[in-house]
Formats: C-alpha cells, sequence, structure tokens
C-alpha cells in the first residue's frame, strides 16, 4: 500500500465486516475503501445512491430490488450507477483495493438523515432468492 492510501485508511472508519467507510458530508458524498477479500455486506440505505469507482482496481456491485432476484455488474469508474432506496445491495473488491465513492440523494432526505449508519444490514447468512419454500 502507498503512503496516501495508508493515510486514507487512518482517516476512515473500520467496517462492522471488512474495509473502512467514511461518512456522507453535508453535499452527500461518502466512501467505503476494500480491501482483498473486503466486501460490504448485504444492506439497503432509506434513500437512493450512485456509486462507482474513484480510484483503485475493478469491484462488483450486486443489488436486489425484490429480495428474490439479483444483478451483478463491475462498477464504473465514472458517477451514473444509481441504486434506488430500499435496494440491498453489496459490493467487493477484485483486486488488492477499491475506492468507492457513495453520493446519497439529499433532495429527499434533506439532508439530515444521510448517513452511513442508517442502513439496514441484512442477516450475515441472507442472499436474494426463493423465501419460505417459493
Amino acid at each position: 500500500m502507498d503512503e496516501r492510501l495508508i493515510a486514507l485508511r487512518a482517516s476512515m472508519l473500520p467496517s462492522l465486516t471488512s474495509g473502512h467507510w467514511r461518512d456522507f458530508d453535508t453535499a452527500g458524498l461518502g466512501q467505503i475503501l476494500l480491501g482483498p477479500g473486503d466486501w460490504l455486506p448485504w444492506l439497503s440505505w432509506p434513500f437512493a445512491v450512485e456509486v462507482w469507482i474513484e480510484e483503485g482496481d475493478i469491484a462488483v456491485l450486486t443489488t436486489s430490488a425484490d429480495g428474490v432476484s439479483a444483478q451483478a455488474h463491475h462498477l464504473p469508474f465514472n458517477q451514473g450507477t444509481k441504486i434506488e432506496a430500499e435496494t440491498d445491495l453489496t459490493v467487493e473488491s477484485l483486486g488488492r483495493w477499491s475506492l468507492i465513492n457513495l453520493q446519497a440523494a439529499t433532495e429527499a432526505e434533506g439532508g439530515s438523515n444521510i448517513r452511513f449508519d442508517a442502513a439496514k444490514l441484512r442477516d450475515e447468512d441472507w442472499f436474494p432468492g426463493p423465501h419460505n419454500g417459493n
């Protein structure tokens, strides 16, 4: 890890599972730093977010709007991948490290509830798929 990355990681909070994160600022911009084997667990925010890689290696984003079906794709290196509010998502770095930006839709919330920890975390073994035997 280069010195800039070490300093960046030191300025972020460790995640409950792995990686580090920086809370959303007043403009609604937050960040996640994922290293090898790190992932953002299945969660959803009560607000929409745009997700993209700021720098580093490719990362994969998997989303599930209905809790049954899922869609995965590589994150782009520019803003534009929008995740609707209440959509479950997970992110994993596919390389040495990925610095991922999250731009929260602040207009709906007025900025007051734009917090990283406003996320609803799924159980550790949860994943999209048929529920209740259906």
